[in-house]
């Protein structure tokens, strides 16, 4: 399928991003603390979240990273949440731009956002976005 502008990706809305610089967050699937502290990320970057099984990337995840045209994933939870092997999968995983039909000539970039429990990954997925995301609301 080639995409048209404005490119829409699997899930209906166009891709997140811009061309070159599609990102999305990856938690695993066995467990709810990373995938929900990854929001907080996930609307930083304007993108959502991926979900796999800790120690193989899911056939459908990695549909919806070309699909989506995803250049950069960005890991939340350490080795036992996300395995390594999951993580040098993606670092050798080839871009496609938006809609999935054209490699980019670029493997996909990750980054590891992790603590050593869910608690700290919590709080370090917070302060990797910086205290200019951080909002009050006076209930």
């Amino acid at each position: 399928m080639q995409c048209k502008a404005p490119c829409r990706g699997e899930f209906g809305g166009g891709c997140p991003g811009e061309a070159g610089n599609r990102p999305v967050v990856l938690a695993t699937d066995q467990g709810y603390p990373d995938a929900l502290s990854s929001a907080y990320l996930a609307k930083d970057l304007g993108t959502g979240t991926l979900l796999t099984p800790t120690a193989s990337l899911s056939g459908v995840t990695a549909g919806a990273l070309a699909k989506e045209g995803i250049t950069h994933v960005y890991v939340v939870g350490g080795p036992l949440a996300v395995s390594t092997a999951v993580v040098a999968t993606l670092a050798k995983t080839p871009a496609y731009d938006c809609g999935g039909s054209t490699p980019t000539g670029q493997d996909i970039a990750v980054t590891r956002i992790a603590g050593t429990t869910a608690a700290t990954t919590a709080a370090t997925v917070a302060a990797y976005t910086g205290p200019s995301f951080v909002r009050s609301a006076d209930i």
